[in-house]
C-alpha cells in the first residue's frame, strides 16, 4: 500500500509496511509438518533424491507419491529443512496463512492462534495412553475422536435405561 505524503512541497510516496511474508508464521508453527492436519505429503518423482536425502519416508498412496507425517525434518519445534523442504511444502498454505498473507490476520493474532492450538494438543496428549511419548496425528486425533463418540453414545445409552 502506498501513502501518499502532501506535508511538503514535492509529494513523496512512502510505503505503509513491508509485505507480508508468512515464514515467520509457519516457522513457529509446524503443525502441518506433525502429522495434526494431514496424514501424508504428495511428491513429485522428481522429488526422490531430496526425500532420499531428508529421509523421507516415501509410500505410495491413492494419489500418487508421498511422505509420511510427522516429517522427520521437523525438530525442536522447527522445520530443519525449510530453505530446501519438497514443493508441497513450500506450497502449502493452510487458512491460518491465507488470512495472514491477505492481512486478515495480523502475524501476533496468528501465532496466538498457533500458541491456543498448540496447548489444545499437549493436554490431549497428556490424556491420551503412553502420554507425552504419543505423537499426535490426525489418525490418532480420528481414533481419539471416534473413542470419545462412543463413550458418549454409550453414557447416553445407560442414562435413557
Amino acid at each position: 500500500m502506498i501513502v501518499f505524503g502532501s506535508d511538503s512541497m514535492n509529494d513523496s510516496f512512502q510505503p505503509l509496511s513491508a509485505p507480508i511474508n508468512g515464514a515467520a508464521l509457519c516457522l513457529a508453527c509446524g503443525l502441518c509438518c506433525v502429522g495434526v492436519v494431514h496424514s501424508h505429503v504428495p511428491l513429485g518423482v522428481d522429488e526422490m533424491e531430496l526425500a532420499r536425502e531428508l529421509a523421507l519416508r516415501v509410500d505410495t498412496f491413492e494419489e500418487g507419491l508421498g511422505f509420511h507425517l510427522p516429517c522427520p525434518c521437523y525438530r525442536d519445534g522447527k522445520c530443519s529443512a525449510y530453505h530446501r523442504r519438497p514443493r508441497a511444502c513450500v506450497n502449502y498454505q493452510c487458512e491460518l496463512l491465507q488470512r495472514h498473507l491477505q492481512g486478515e490476520a495480523s502475524l501476533a493474532e496468528s501465532l496466538s492462534l498457533v500458541a491456543q492450538a498448540k496447548t489444545m494438543l499437549d493436554t490431549l496428549r497428556a490424556e491420551m495412553p503412553g502420554g507425552c511419548a504419543t505423537p499426535i496425528t490426525f489418525k490418532v486425533l480420528r481414533q481419539v475422536v471416534d473413542e470419545r463418540q462412543r463413550h458418549l453414545e454409550r453414557d447416553g445409552d445407560t442414562a435413557r435405561e
